[in-house]
């Protein structure tokens, strides 16, 4: 039955019915809560970080996703966790960009571990562009070209060139601007 009102809930999230959606995946919630579920209960988590972000509502998404953040950690689901980590940081990035800075460095460790380079370089972006926040351009620079080597070498050449781009208008400028 959860996993039903989980479907629905996604049927009226794709039409546009996102109080409809939310309904449903909170429904859903209490079920696997119900029944133990732990990983439905952090994909729900999850799920519900991403609706409010869609909603513009930064403060219920961030903590939607620290609580599923929580759950991965909790039950060992790195990969999970990577992006969980990942996407928080990239929220708090406006928010509190030391906040930010320490999830990116945690997505990494994560995605070291997990050897996923794509991972990895969404990781070293996160974290150039916390060090041009900063002002800190040899550091940015460090953590663009790292990113973008990751990316060449797994052929996702549009994310190399964006990079590659944002090193190249550091130099011209002298200044450095998040990627």
């Amino acid at each position: 039955m959860a996993l039903h009102l989980e479907g629905l809930g996604r049927a009226y999230w794709q039409i546009g019915e996102p109080t409809q959606a939310e309904t449903l995946f909170r429904r859903a919630l209490e079920l696997f809560h119900q029944l133990g579920h732990r990983g439905n209960i952090a994909n729900m988590h999850n799920s519900l970080a991403t609706l409010y972000l869609e909603q513009e509502d930064s403060e219920a998404a961030c903590r939607e996703l620290e609580t599923a953040l929580d759950l991965y950690e909790e039950m060992g689901q790195k990969g999970p966790l990577g992006q969980a980590c990942k996407q928080l940081a990239d929220m708090y990035f406006n928010l509190d960009v030391k906040r930010a800075e320490l999830l990116y460095r945690r997505a990494l460790d994560v995605y070291q571990d997990l050897q996923d380079e794509q991972g990895r370089g969404g990781a070293y972006v996160g974290l150039g562009n916390v060090a041009a926040q900063r002002g800190n351009a040899n550091q940015a620079i460090g953590m663009w070209i790292a990113a973008s080597k990751l990316f060449e070498g797994l052929g996702l050449m549009d994310q190399a060139a964006h990079l590659a781009e944002a090193v190249q208008d550091v130099w011209n400028r002298g200044s450095v601007r998040v990627a």
